[in-house]
């Protein structure tokens, strides 16, 4: 099993699958477990005052899985069912289909490093830890950055009380807002994606063993 028997993912210079039905099933299966656990961890942190955000927590998992397509759909998905019940922000929302984005193009540039060089066999056809610890990254930074700026154009700094209690913290020690803003949002962004990019990989593990028990046999 592996990831090029995902149907969505394209193999380098063949055309892309055509899905069948149980295939499209189990997708769905993913996309909504996803969409649940990006709802569930978010109200669970905040509903706990953990200084975290885990509305992302298997976005990681869904892109890698079933695509940019999938993964952008249930960022805007998360953010819009959770703004509704005033969990988070709609501004917020590009920081999550950024996380989709930089996730894709890191999982896109492995498949063809490991094409180029000639290792796309066996089990090293799937996407590996150090990809989504990868993604993990490229997504804290980025996020950081631009949730920040969002944060302080549009809110003043003033966002949640999770984490607004850590800029205060910070503020108290160093008087400086923008300082206090950015170095938190850097440290909550770093610690909540690596975290998801760990659990966004347990599940897309979980999810190649799935595969090969339900739909892999079943056609044989």
């Amino acid at each position: 099993m592996s990831i090029e028997d995902f149907p969505n993912v394209q193999k380098i210079n063949e055309p892309t699958q055509r899905i069948k039905p149980s295939q499209l099933v189990f997708h769905l299966c993913i996309f909504a477990v996803a969409l649940l656990g990006n709802c569930a961890g978010c109200i669970l942190v905040s509903e706990s005052m953990i200084p975290l955000y885990l509305d992302s927590i298997l976005t990681i998992m869904v892109t890698a899985t079933s695509g940019l397509g999938a993964g952008l759909m249930c960022a805007v998905l998360s953010n819009g069912i959770l703004t509704i019940f005033d969990y988070t922000m709609l501004p917020f929302m590009s920081c999550h289909m950024l996380t989709s984005f930089l996730a894709w193009s890191v999982f896109f540039s492995s498949s063809r490093r490991k094409a180029q060089y000639g290792r796309m066999n066996g089990s090293k056809k799937y996407y590996e830890i150090d990809a989504f610890l990868w993604a993990g990254l490229w997504s804290a930074l980025s996020n950081a950055i631009l949730g920040n700026i969002i944060s302080d154009v549009l809110f003043s700094s003033v966002t949640t009380p999770k984490i607004d209690s850590g800029i205060l913290s910070v503020y108290t020690a160093v008087p400086n807002l923008v300082f206090a803003t950015y170095i938190v949002g850097f440290l909550t962004n770093l610690t909540d994606k690596m975290i998801s990019a760990v659990i966004s990989y347990a599940g897309y593990k979980l999810c190649i063993k799935l595969y090969d028990v339900i739909i892999l046999r079943r056609e044989k």
